[in-house]
């Protein structure tokens, strides 16, 4: 058992060491520039990851242009005119006549 931690502390005395050495060559003197460093890190990451994928397959979606005639159109929707109470009652007696002609007399007067 002694000999299998030993071999275990080497290995972990090896790790903590190389990155005593990486954070010496990278110029850090204190813990708070460590965790910026490490902060920086994750932000870049982040930013990484979070764009959107280029697919070199994929082509760019186009954008029309649209001429200034769809514009003025969306602008000057004509607005129809509410009927009058007299017209309504012209065009139901209208609609009536219809569907008497047509046989269906006996649905409106069911409706009514």
């Amino acid at each position: 058992e002694v000999t299998s931690e030993q071999g275990a502390n080497k290995r972990n005395y090896a790790y903590v060491n190389k990155i005593l050495k990486n954070w010496e060559n990278r110029g850090f003197k204190t813990i708070a520039d460590v965790d910026a460093a490490e902060k920086q890190r994750q932000i870049d990451l982040e930013q990484k990851y979070n764009k959107p994928a280029f697919n070199k397959y994929s082509k760019p979606v186009k954008q029309e242009i649209l001429p200034d005639w769809f514009d003025k159109n969306q602008q000057e929707a004509p607005k129809q005119p509410e009927m009058t109470e007299e017209e309504r009652e012209e065009k139901k007696k209208a609609y009536e006549e219809v569907m008497r002609k047509l046989g269906r007399g006996d649905e409106l007067e069911a409706k009514a």
